[in-house]
This record gives structure tokens, sequence and C-alpha cells, in this order.
């Protein structure tokens, strides 16, 4: 059983070395999309020299492609992940770089548990500076971000209960934090189901896009897993997608919290 990897660019190809790097070495993937979000044409034009040079020097199967004009972070995630052919997909973004100990979960017996109605997070993740050695973080507790100690499974009611009571359900962050991380894990066919109304209404704020995906999972009464030991190297930039965005991100965090708590029990 194999795994698709779907990463999505923008102005970022500067980091999309260290990202393949680690990559490589994960046994159980296959196949690796790149899907880049309308970048300026010189940083596209490295992407593509870069996409080249590790396709041939490590036989990687790599496939890239340039959305037309930018459509954003959400969509931008969902066009990625429907140009997969597996049955699952690990969507990770450009500027982060997988856990060292990846092969632990991409082996057949972790993809053969996945159900295609969980979307799994980490339960850990290591943040580092722009310009700083990620690995150095996996050593250094300040940098350990600790999201949970065991796997967690959480539904719609246990969500929206602690949206409700304000109850925190994680160790070091707040649930926002954990559900708008991103880097996930999840069923390809039920991603693009549960996402479509989202990539396809163009009123939404869907600049905090991981938080809105994982509203509109539960909103399609799926669940959402926290994986014990699961992580990867979290980048820290003052130019990143979400710092651009600025007030329109946090507007979005607060209009997908209350649609979380504005979601019925069932």
């Amino acid at each position: 059983m194999k795994v698709s990897i779907a990463i999505p660019t923008y102005n970022s190809s500067r980091y999309i070395p260290e990202c393949l790097k680690q990559i490589k070495k994960i046994k159980n993937v296959d196949e690796i999309i790149i899907n880049d979000d309308f970048s300026e044409e010189q940083d596209y034009e490295n992407l593509s020299n870069i996409v080249s040079k590790y396709s041939i020097k490590y036989n990687m199967n790599i496939s890239l492609s340039r959305n037309t004009h930018n459509l954003g972070g959400f969509r931008n995630k969902y066009v990625a992940i429907s140009k997969t052919s597996n049955e699952y997909v690990y969507q990770i973004d450009s500027d982060n770089i997988p856990s060292l100990k990846a092969n632990n979960f991409f082996h057949e017996e972790f993809i053969s548990r996945l159900n295609s109605e969980t979307f799994y997070l980490p339960s850990e993740v290591y943040v580092f500076k722009d310009g700083q050695n990620p690995y150095i973080s996996s050593f250094k507790k300040k940098y350990k971000v600790l999201i949970s100690e065991e796997n967690l499974l959480l539904d719609r009611n246990n969500i929206v209960k602690a949206s409700i009571s304000k109850q925190k359900l994680f160790i070091n962050v707040s649930n926002n934090w954990v559900f708008n991380l991103g880097n996930f894990i999840v069923n390809k066919n039920s991603f693009l189901e549960k996402m479509k109304f989202g990539y396809e209404n163009h009123e939404l704020p869907l600049e905090a896009d991981p938080l809105a995906m994982c509203y509109f999972w539960l909103k399609n009464n799926g669940k959402i897993s926290i994986v014990k030991d699961f992580y990867h190297f979290h980048r820290l930039r003052s130019n990143s997608y979400w710092v651009t965005e600025g007030e329109k991100a946090e507007n979005s965090i607060n209009h997908f919290d209350i649609e979380i708590r504005n979601l019925d029990y069932v």
C-alpha cells in the first residue's frame, strides 16, 4: 500500500529542497504532487528546476503543476490533493519538513488501518525559525509543541462541547491552534467530497484554511484523530501565507470558531 504526498506552493521554492530531502526517505511514498498557486515567474522557474533535479538525481516521482491564477491556500490544497492517485494522501506545507521517523507511520500496517472518515493530525510539532537548523529543535524541549501524549479520536460532539465550554483539549496549545495546524493525512475521495462546498463557495473567509477544513470535515460527520508520535518540523517565517493575510486570517479564525460552536450535536 502506497501513500501520495501533496505539497501546495506559493513563492516558496527556496524551502522545497529541505522538504523533498526528507520525503525521499519515506519508503511507502510513490507519488509527490506539487501544485503551485501562480507564484512569481522567477520563483516558479526555480521550483521547476528543483523538481527536475530531484526527479532525476533521486528517481523521485514528482509531478509539478501550476494554477492559471492565484486560488488561495484552501483551494490550492484542494487542487493538489485532487491530482493524487493513491487512496490516502499526506498533505504537507512546502515550508515544513516531515518527521525523521516518518517510516514508523507510513508502513503498510499503519496505512491499512486508516479510516476514510477520519482526518489525521500530528500529536506534536517542532517549531523552528526561518534560517535556523530545523533538526536542532528536536533536541530542545522549548521548541517542542506537545498536543497530546496519546492517540485521541475526536468527533463533532466532543469538539462542539469543548468549543462552547472553552474546554482545553490539548496540552501546550489552544484547540484552534491545533485545528489550524494542517499537515494532515486524509482519504482523497472523502476529502474532496467534504471540502467541495468550501472550494466552490467564493464568499467564505478561507484564509485560516486548515481550520476551515476541520470545520467542513466535522460538518460532514467526519472524525479528527490526533496520532501519537506523529509530527513534523514547522517553520516560522515572517512572509508566510498566514502572516501576510493578517486581519483576514484572524477574521477567518473567528468565523470558523463560531461555525464550529454552532454545529448541531449528532
